[in-house]
């Protein structure tokens, strides 16, 4: 368990969890030149309530088999968002669920799902109760268009779903 931790500016991951059974909670990543969270392999990742920011991609389902669940985070100015699948040529049939997060303002974009075999893997995301202002997800799940507002403080300004609110509890 990674809990209250800040990673900054690094030249490949700032988390790499290969195989392992890890929840990442309370987390700050900025600036690294490939992903904030990297899961492959197999095993299971948990990531609650963590910012990844100017990362080329703030979380990854990468190779392997691995289950990643995202809950009340915020994924924004990365190059990518939240992403399934990796460049390695290594079959990609993990998941990534996702639920109570934003991500939105990544340059690439907020949400894609690209295996090494060039194209999306069907079922691979789940995104629900979550703003990632992507015409495949909006809509659906409780999933709300646009991008939210934000507190002068820079936090996601109060917008729920089923009662709960999006985005990091951090800002609390």
């Amino acid at each position: 368990t990674l809990s209250d931790v800040v990673f900054s500016l690094g030249e490949d991951d700032a988390i790499d969890h290969h195989n392992a059974h890890l929840t990442i909670e309370r987390a700050w990543i900025t600036g690294f030149a490939h992903e904030g969270i990297a899961a492959s392999g197999a095993g299971i990742v948990t990531v609650e309530d963590t910012v990844a920011t100017r990362c080329e991609q703030g979380i990854e389902a990468g190779y392997g088999t691995p289950l990643v669940t995202v809950s009340h985070c915020l994924l924004v100015e990365n190059d990518i968002g939240l992403r399934f699948g990796d460049s390695y040529d290594w079959a990609d049939e993990g998941t990534l669920v996702v639920s109570h997060t934003v991500s939105v303002d990544n340059t690439e974009a907020n949400v894609l799902n690209l295996t090494d075999e060039g194209g999306p893997r069907p079922e691979a995301i789940q995104v629900s109760c979550s703003m990632v202002d992507d015409p495949a997800f909006d809509g659906h799940d409780g999933n709300m268009p646009g991008v939210p507002g934000w507190t002068a403080e820079g936090c996601v300004d109060t917008t729920t779903c089923q009662g709960t609110e999006i985005g990091p509890n951090i800002c609390d």
